[in-house]
């Protein structure tokens, strides 16, 4: 019989991930209590037993596709809830090479499962998602080795989450530079005005920007200055508004906007003026001022050209 102990926080949500070669074991439950207990190094199989899920009604399913594709990248958000536990148990052999958390008050902490390494995400904070990007890699350090020979020492666990935060942090540093230069190109546009630019919303996260003599190029979110750094690597509200204008073809009609929320939208489409007209360097007004008859309508052109076959991450 294993021996459990008691994690010092309070948890409201688990979800726990197991990664098999072609599709992905979930579960996810509620615990009544405050107080969760989970087993420590040395997990027994399997590491969430149906009767537990049954407890606290949840739920416990396969999903037809590996949660990594074929070069060990996954990206998606986690609907892990305040005060929620995540925890993702990586195929037999492999180890986390680098990872991106949305918020770095996340605590990561690691441990060994029947046959593989097991990471877990605890989230104190009061965000009810966590966006993970995490890239997986063989683990030729022994690492899962390394930790079941000694599960009573806690240096090695220690020293290779730093090794994962530190590396991830430099990743970072040197994305948010890059995207700073390609920002730039955008100012290489020759458009005399607005109207002669076109922007396609190619996915969730990205655009492509078209105009004469400048050769067609994609943007995400972050390269447009879009990111909410409060939230990681999140878009934040003008990236958001880029989106509803695409997918309605650069008008937002007086029928979509309720009096609650008219202030709001007209404060988000000033931001968007000024950010526009520094970032693109064309003068005039990107969007035209309100009108009672037509709402807001774009002097520039924009549109949804995301496949109609496109997904949303499987995660809820």
């Amino acid at each position: 019989m294993v021996n459990l102990f008691i994690i010092m926080f309070s948890v409201k949500n688990v979800i726990v991930h197991r990664c098999h070669p072609s599709q992905l074991e979930i579960f996810n439950f509620s615990p009544s209590e405050d107080t969760y207990f989970y087993s420590p190094n040395g997990l027994n199989e399997p590491l969430i037993p149906d009767k537990v899920i049954k407890q606290y009604d949840g739920t416990r399913k396969f999903v037809g596709s590996p949660l990594f594709n074929n070069a060990g990248i996954a990206s998606f958000l986690c609907e892990i809830g305040k005060k929620g536990l995540y925890y993702l148990i990586l195929p037999e052999g492999k180890i986390i090479d680098q990872l991106i958390l949305s918020k770095s008050e996340i605590d990561l902490s690691l441990y060994f499962s029947g046959k593989s390494l097991l990471y877990s995400f605890y989230n104190p904070t009061e965000v009810e998602r966590l966006f993970l990007d995490i890239r997986i890699a063989d683990d030729e350090r022994k690492i899962y080795q390394t930790i079941k020979k000694n599960p009573k020492d806690i240096s090695f666990p220690s020293n290779e989450i730093d090794r994962i935060i530190n590396s991830s942090n430099q990743k970072q540093i040197k994305e948010k530079n890059s995207s700073s230069n390609k920002s730039k190109e955008i100012k290489h546009l020759k458009a005399k005005n607005w109207s002669q630019v076109t922007i396609e919303l190619v996915s969730d996260d990205s655009i492509l920007v078209k105009a004469p003599d400048f050769k067609t190029k994609r943007f995400n979110y972050t390269d447009l200055g879009m990111r909410d750094d409060r939230r990681g690597d999140m878009p934040n509200q003008l990236w958001d508004m880029v989106e509803r204008l695409a997918v309605n073809n650069g008008k937002i009609s007086v029928d979509e906007i309720s009096l609650r929320e008219r202030s709001k939208i007209e404060k988000t489409i000033q931001r968007m003026r000024t950010h526009f007209k520094t970032l693109f360097g064309i003068e005039g007004m990107p969007i035209n001022r309100y009108s009672k008859k037509h709402g807001y309508v774009t002097q520039f052109n924009i549109k949804d050209c995301r496949p109609t076959s496109y997904n949303q991450p499987f995660l809820e």
